[in-house]
């Protein structure tokens, strides 16, 4: 891109021959004289000199977009070219809650090292929000989420799996007297009729602001039952060591229970359609640069889970 062409993008991002100039390091005069050279060159007027602020004309506005769009192509063609050197030491960086980066991410690590010996795995285990901002600062590449809802539009969504949830009750407490034909193992279903039979247990909670916290709430708060908590943990996998020692119920999914020897410790419970078969996601900013170390991490965890097509939020 010729230096004249990176005033014009100037003068448009400020708005202002003035503030362009001071931001460039160049006199205001220089910079209309370097206008004025380029407008001569393509034959046409970019701007309206008159106005104030700057006003472009219908050719400098068509100008400046397409100016804006090869600066970007140059940008994406000089990120493919570097991502395609043999030396480049490629880096992934992937979020996602303990349950998942322990879980689905752990999982394809192995194959994706086999393909990337030299490539260097940085794992971001934060709430949501936090995962959002660092893909869109450029921290974190992807993250594994469930809260689709809450995803940016311009975010891209690719379902991974569907996982179900469970009621985990410490095994010693009376309850489990009276649901015994309720007990399920991991993958099966038998919702409860009334699952008001919990109320008087205590249950350790997540965080209000987490996605499946937010889902129980709703669907305690829909069945008109009132769960007494005295126990707050960040994390599912907490919870479930601390049911299995007998402190409390805690709702979990089954990634989290995955690998756990839940015999003597805890029953479990399914909970009904309307909140279990959650589906997980792997998501990412689609405005910006996915490496190709990215891609193949995305197409390993997404594999054999259907078409990789961006999932349209409700």
């Amino acid at each position: 891109m010729e230096l004249s062409e990176q005033y014009m993008l100037e003068i448009v991002k400020w708005g202002s021959l003035t503030m362009a100039a001071k931001q460039l390091g160049i006199s205001q005069p220089a910079l209309s004289l370097a206008l004025t050279n380029l407008e001569k060159k393509l034959g046409f007027t970019l701007i309206d000199r008159k106005s104030k602020p700057v006003c472009f004309t219908e050719e400098g506005s068509i100008y400046a977009e397409y100016l804006h769009k090869q600066r970007e192509l140059t940008i994406q063609m000089q990120k493919e070219i570097s991502d395609a050197g043999m030396m480049k030491r490629k880096v992934l960086s992937v979020g996602g809650s303990a349950v998942y980066i322990e879980s689905l991410v752990a999982d394809v690590i192995p194959e994706l090292l086999t393909r990337y010996p030299q490539c260097q795995i940085d794992m971001h285990i934060e709430p949501m929000e936090e995962l959002i901002q660092n893909a869109v600062n450029g921290e974190v590449e992807c993250f594994v989420c469930t809260d689709e809802k809450n995803i940016p539009d311009n975010f891209a969504l690719l379902p991974i799996r569907q996982e179900r949830l469970y009621m985990c009750v410490p095994e010693n407490f009376e309850v489990n007297e009276h649901l015994k034909n309720y007990r399920v193992q991991l993958g099966e279903e038998k919702p409860i009729e009334d699952y008001r039979v919990f109320e008087a247990h205590g249950i350790i909670r997540l965080p209000a602001t987490f996605p499946l916290q937010r889902k129980m709430d709703d669907f305690f708060a829909k069945k008109g039952i009132q769960m007494h908590s005295s126990i707050c943990v960040s994390q599912v996998s907490t919870g479930v060591a601390l049911a299995q020692k007998g402190l409390g119920m805690v709702v979990a999914s089954e990634e989290a229970l995955m690998g756990r020897n839940l015999d003597g410790h805890v029953c479990l419970y399914s909970l009904p359609r309307e909140i279990s078969g959650r589906k997980i996601y792997i998501a990412y900013d689609s405005g910006h640069y996915i490496s190709k170390v990215c891609r193949m991490f995305i197409d390993l965890i997404t594999k054999g889970q259907g078409k990789n097509e961006n999932i349209k939020k409700d």
